[in-house]
């Protein structure tokens, strides 16, 4: 049915634009539309279809629109491929870092080019998109494709996300934006709100009228990814729902946990070596890494290198990773130890924020002092897709060091985007496809879940 839609819609816009070259003027038609259902429900697949053959119609019909997809994260957009972009970038919407409300200059210029012949915009992981990053989405769009409309048109109650159709992918069971309001939030007030999100409180509720003009949906219900363990999604479904069970769902959560005895000490080894661990704050991901990287220092006697970044100024050094798009003062890694990139280096080859890997080594000028800043990182990244640069070893990957700005400023930080990956926060796992993972908090640690966790679930529910 879904397919059936966005299809019906490309045959109409295709008519258009030849009624357009033989000099008739009709408006495009427009679709605003969703695509929901949990996970494993088909969504990616269904996209997949649908925008192939919507490429290839446009294609065959010469018509010269073009279909732009975007999500929150570099690993989301890897996952989805066909060229798709972080919202960020594709937006020019950066966290922690002040709002244009108009771009100029080049930058101006390259919203115009990439934006000019888009006719579909689709927006996958939308739980993470909250309801002023969706106003200030409106906004960008407007500007782009401002000059190719009459001044009339641009009231934007007639006229919003530059006349652009869109289709919003994503399952609100699942994480929510961060300093933001869910799109499906329609109890956050004014008063409530803490002074660091005030800025945003009128996007906020601009964003909550652009969603009225999205009058349909479609909703899949049917598991496919883990049909053959359906228990398994079931009691995940139930769990998301508040409606989970002590006898069906609870005890038999609690059996997994690692201090249960049910694993052998070969499988606890394998958990602590390779499983990823899941936390909820920064906090307990940073400890988490500290302590892998000495304990592996320790054992295997090797040297623990601690990477300076290079700042223009002392000041700079004092300022976090987060106005300096993600690279940090400094960087602690083991030959051999887990690491994740955290910035978009390649993400169509699968080098994504998120993306997760082995560090081989590190590689420092020749004749190099100690303490000297390497000149690259080479990691094994399972996900790699790209040229090979070391013929017998196609995942290997020189990660090379960046330089960011802080906005506003001439402050410059020189850093490696990595850091270590044995530990993440649960919204960088969005998206992630993870074979095993350990979830912690600061209570303790559990396998696949946690007794106190839910605990404290089951009595919100009730």
């Amino acid at each position: 049915a879904f397919a059936d839609r966005v299809l019906v819609w490309v045959k109409e816009l295709a008519a258009v634009y030849e009624k357009v070259l033989l000099g008739r003027h009709e408006p495009p038609p427009e679709l605003r539309t969703w695509l929901g259902g949990s996970a494993g429900a088909g969504k990616s697949s269904t996209l997949r279809t649908v925008l192939q053959h919507a490429r290839l119609h446009f294609h065959e019909q010469g018509v010269s629109a073009t279909i732009e997809l975007t999500a929150y994260t570099g690993v989301a957009a890897f996952n989805i491929g066909f060229g798709a972009k972080t919202a960020c970038s594709s937006f020019k919407i950066f966290p922690n870092t002040s709002w244009k409300a108009e771009l100029q200059g080049d930058e101006f210029r390259k919203l115009e080019q990439q934006w000019g012949h888009v006719a579909l915009l689709i927006i996958d992981e939308i739980s993470f998109i909250g309801r002023a990053f969706f106003a200030r989405i409106h906004f960008r769009l407007q500007q782009a494709k401002r000059r190719f409309f009459s001044e009339a048109a641009l009231d934007p109650h007639n006229f919003t996300f530059g006349g652009i159709s869109m289709i919003l992918i994503g399952d609100f069971g699942q994480l929510e934006p961060i300093d933001d309001w869910s799109l499906c939030d329609d109890e956050a007030r004014y008063k409530d709100i803490p002074k660091r999100m005030l800025h945003l409180w009128r996007h906020a509720e601009y964003g909550k009228e652009l969603l009225t003009t999205f009058k349909e949906a479609f909703m899949l219900k049917k598991i496919h990814r883990s049909k053959d363990d359906m228990w398994w999604t079931e009691s995940c479904l139930r769990l998301r729902d508040f409606t989970i069970t002590r006898e069906g769902d609870y005890d038999w959560w609690r059996a997994h946990d690692l201090d249960h005895g049910h694993l052998t000490q070969e499988q606890k080894a394998y958990f602590e070596e390779e499983a990823v661990w899941l936390c909820a704050l920064c906090e307990d991901v940073g400890q988490r890494n500290g302590r892998k990287l000495a304990h592996m220092a320790e054992v295997h006697k090797d040297l623990i290198h601690q990477i300076q970044g290079q700042h223009s100024s002392k000041a700079a050094r004092k300022h976090p990773s987060t106005v300096f798009n993600g690279l940090r003062s400094h960087v602690n890694v083991v030959r051999g130890c887990k690491v994740m990139l955290t910035r978009n280096i390649a993400y169509i080859y699968g080098l994504a924020n998120g993306t997760r890997g082995k560090l081989v080594g590190v590689v420092y000028p020749l004749n190099a002092e100690p303490g000297a800043f390497p000149e690259a990182l080479v990691v094994e990244i399972a996900d790699y897709c790209g040229p090979a640069f070391y013929p017998e070893e196609p995942k290997w990957v020189p990660i090379l060091p960046c330089t960011a700005v802080k906005e506003g400023t001439r402050m410059l930080r020189t850093q490696f985007p990595v850091a270590a990956g044995f530990a993440i926060t649960v919204n960088k796992a969005q998206g992630l496809t993870i074979k095993e993972a350990i979830g912690s908090d600061r209570y303790g640690q559990y396998s696949g879940t946690s007794s106190r966790p839910l605990a404290r679930t089951m009595k919100r529910s009730r």
